[in-house]
Formats: structure tokens, sequence, C-alpha cells
């Protein structure tokens, strides 16, 4: 995500009425009564129509459903995130989960633990927190310490384009894969690297 390819922002106030007097927020609030807002579905329930809750937001964001690319965003604007998408917390260094997050080994766990495509295959696969809650990652992984060469790979590859997996990893998708040599980009290899060292 970048700030200024955003078409729309979010209204965020978590404070009552009572508290916003003089303000534009209250007036913008007022607004939204005026125009019904308070009586949609979604916001009937709340203590405070407006309020969208606060939330612990993390660096790394997982999708729910995932085809052809293999991807861990990189949150570095701390945006909030909607039902297909998850958060992942952790008390660990935010930079090295993510190249984790992104390594073909995460790829291998989604293939072999998700949810398979509704009516067979060719479908995107979907994921579930609690799929992801039973990935097993190594600690050695973990324990890796963030160096400045690891840091240019990251910053190289969370920067770019999400590719196919064929892509990244060298394969034509039109011929059997035994069939061929792996050749992945640099830069996907790179970040391979660092987690298929540690292991």
């Amino acid at each position: 995500v970048q700030l200024e390819d955003l078409n729309h922002l979010v209204f965020m106030c978590h404070e009552p009425k009572n508290k916003l007097k003089g303000t534009n927020t209250l007036k913008y609030i007022e607004w939204g009564e005026k125009e019904g807002y308070q009586k949609r579905p979604t916001c009937i329930s709340r203590e405070r129509w407006w309020d969208l809750g606060q939330w612990e937001i993390s660096k790394n964001i997982l999708p729910m459903f995932e085809r052809e690319r293999n991807y861990c965003f990189y949150n570095k604007f701390d945006a909030y995130i909607d039902a297909a998408l998850y958060w992942c917390y952790t008390k660990e260094n935010e930079v090295i989960i993510n190249i984790l997050l992104n390594s073909m080994l995460i790829k291998l766990w989604k293939e072999l633990l998700c949810r398979p495509p509704e009516g067979g295959g060719g479908g995107p696969i979907q994921m579930k927190v609690y799929h992801y809650s039973e990935m097993p990652i190594p600690k050695k992984i973990i324990d890796v310490s963030l160096n400045n060469e690891f840091l240019d790979i990251f910053n190289a590859f969370i920067n770019r384009e999400i590719l196919t997996i064929f892509t990244e990893l060298g394969f034509d998708p039109n011929k059997p894969i035994r069939e061929q040599e792996p050749n992945p980009l640099p830069d996907r290899k790179a970040l391979d690297d660092i987690i298929f060292d540690a292991l």
C-alpha cells in the first residue's frame, strides 16, 4: 500500500460526542446521522456507531485467499485491514518474520494445510487463522539476526511487484515440473537462502 494510491480514507474516532464539542469531528458525525449511517446494519449494533474499535496493528499482513502468488505484505503505513486479510502478531523481529512469511517454505505449508478450492483444483486456496497457527516454524529461523545484507534483500523484495510462483522460481507452467530445473529470480533466491541457510 502506498498512501498516494489510496482513493478513500477511513474516519477513526473512539470518543463519545460529549468530548467532541466544538470540533469538526462532531460536525462530521452529525452529518453522518443526517444521512442515516447510524441505522445501517454494521453500525446499529455499536455503542458509538462511528467507532470502528481500537485494534493492535501488525507490520505483517497475510491473505485468506491465494492462487499463483505467495505473499505477506509489509504494512509500513500501519494500515487497517478487512475480512480477507489477517494481521500476524509476533514478539519477534517484524522484518525477519516477513522474510519467513514470504519464503517458499511457507508456500509449502500453505499448500499442505489449506482448505482446498471449492469444486476441486484450479481455484484459490483458502487459509484460515487456524491454518496459519498450525504452521511449524523452526526456532532457528526466528533467531536469525538481522544484518545489513538481509535488510537490503528485504527492502528490494518487499518493494517490487509480487509475481506468480512460476516466474518467481523460474518454471514454465506449461511444462511438467519434473522436466525442469528451477531458475529463481535473484531476489527470490536471496530471500529463500536466508530461510534455508537457517534450516
